[in-house]
């Protein structure tokens, strides 16, 4: 997205707290919340997560393999999947036509 690229991130923003409100209610997630406005601004390799129902979301407008792999090295790094069972990536552009 060509905002992404030239570092102007507030669709990104927007999106998160939109996305996070219809997450809630489509896949029954009472608990999600934004961890960029809840814990820290910029949360290593999440966005969105409701701790009791142990799922995480990341939402991006980059559909790189590279924001693939970039997430789920961060959720090594900081062991995020000890305290999430599942880590979901939600692109907010068409996706790539295949991953390698």
């Amino acid at each position: 997205m060509v905002f992404s690229a030239a570092s102007h991130f507030d669709i990104n923003l927007i999106c998160e707290n939109l996305f996070c409100d219809l997450f809630k209610e489509l896949y029954d997630l009472p608990a999600l919340r934004n961890l960029n406005e809840d814990e820290r601004k910029n949360y290593p390799g999440i966005d969105l997560a409701d701790d009791g129902s142990r799922v995480a979301i990341q939402v991006t407008s980059d559909r790189t393999l590279d924001k693939v792999k970039d997430t789920i090295q961060k959720v090594r790094t900081y062991k995020l999947y000890e305290k999430y069972d599942r880590i979901l990536i939600y692109c907010l552009t068409t996706k790539q036509g295949s991953y390698s």
